[in-house]
């Protein structure tokens, strides 16, 4: 998870985006759980309104490992509609 002020930052150099989301483990635990873009702890509204003020107008590729969920192509989906409302 990035600030805003960090996306700001590296502008100049991104070229592409990753849209990945998690909950960052509590106390104890060692691991993250993915979760699916706009369900976990990263600001997909401020991060993709960033974006629009830097003028990235490259692709936003939906990452998602689960390929043995049975509801693998339903959440891709899910996300690829969270995503195109959030962008407009």
């Amino acid at each position: 998870l990035y600030p805003p002020s960090a996306l700001k930052f590296f502008a100049p150099y991104i070229r592409g985006m990753h849209a990945k989301d998690a909950l960052m483990p509590v106390a104890g635990e060692f691991k993250k759980i993915e979760v699916l873009p706009g369900e976990g702890d990263s600001d997909f509204p401020t991060l993709v309104k960033i974006l629009k003020e830097i003028g990235y107008n490259g692709s936003i590729s939906i990452e998602n490992e689960k390929f043995d969920d049975p509801n693998y192509e339903e959440n891709i989906q899910k996300t690829k509609k969270y995503l195109e409302d959030l962008i407009g």
